[in-house]
């Protein structure tokens, strides 16, 4: 959990595809510096965590906040047609921004207009 100095009474919950996405620390550093409070959410099966990992459509279909669907094209680990699966179950919610030729951290590409766009788009939702 990262919390800010200064905070702006908002929250954001990190999902990094199916496990918990210590890779993107510098970014959730940045939105904390931004006074957002940051939770990065591990999910079952990964890290630390208990049972299994399980990708549930089901559960996110009920989401009612924005989300910020972020993907390389060239992604090993999960398949860039899952995050457009994803989108399409969250269009009214959801945006969906693919990276090109960037792989599954995103550690292959220059991250930073990268960062900035998704930090950009965290402070459009007013």
């Amino acid at each position: 959990m990262w919390t800010p100095a200064k905070s702006r009474n908002e929250g954001i919950v990190f999902c990094h595809g199916w496990g918990g996405g210590t890779p993107y620390d510098d970014l959730l550093s940045m939105l904390a510096d931004r006074g957002y409070t940051v939770l990065r959410f591990e999910q079952r099966g990964y890290g630390s965590s208990s049972g299994l990992a399980d990708l549930s459509l089901e559960i996110v279909e009920k989401l009612k906040k924005p989300v910020l669907i972020v993907q390389g094209t060239a992604d090993a680990s999960v398949p860039h047609a899952h995050g457009k699966l994803l989108h399409q179950k969250l269009q009214s919610v959801a945006q969906h921004r693919s990276v090109e030729g960037g792989n599954h951290h995103l550690n292959n590409v220059d991250r930073t207009p990268i960062l900035a766009d998704i930090v950009g788009w965290f402070a459009r939702q007013q």
